[in-house]
């Protein structure tokens, strides 16, 4: 795996390719504020990570996980599944299972400057299509961002409780 890592000595920002496993005991208290903030549906569907599938994703070599750290503390991720997509088995994409800011990094372009180095490991990597969701209930200058930094929409996915 290509280990990719950079640092903000002002801002006590560092960004951080990561094996999941590793990290996986800081997750819960990010996983929990994520799902409070974003999750439609709390109500019916309770969190319920599965981590040991996670783990054995990422020894697949399947995950691709960055993370964000201040003064060391876990405050963001982003998680993708990389293998050849279905249709196109010669192009490796990169498909968003998740990705969280704590509200206290997502200024002074912070967010920005993350996807950024996410997109450059992915590439690294050998990714050549980067495939990212923004849930519509939530602030929509996510989706100018991800428009700033160089991605379109193409899809809209429906959702339904049965």
């Amino acid at each position: 795996m290509t280990t990719v890592s950079t640092r903000d000595a002002a801002t006590g920002i560092r960004f951080t390719v990561e094996r999941f496993e590793s990290v996986m005991p800081e997750l819960p208290p990010l996983f929990y504020e994520h799902w409070v903030e974003v999750a439609v549906d709390k109500d019916r569907i309770a969190l319920d990570p599965d981590f040991n599938r996670y783990v054995a994703l990422d020894r697949a070599g399947v995950l691709a996980m960055q993370t964000v750290r201040r003064d060391g503390q876990l405050k963001g991720y982003f998680i993708s599944e990389v293998y050849p997509h279905l249709h196109y088995q010669r192009t490796l994409m990169a498909i968003q299972d998740i990705y969280y800011l704590h509200p206290n990094c997502r200024q002074g372009g912070i967010a920005a400057a993350f996807f950024r180095f996410v997109a450059a490991d992915l590439k690294l990597r050998g990714v050549k299509k980067q495939l990212i969701m923004r849930k519509l209930h939530l602030d929509p200058r996510i989706g100018d961002l991800w428009e700033r930094l160089g991605y379109r929409p193409d899809e809209v996915w429906y959702s339904k409780l049965l």
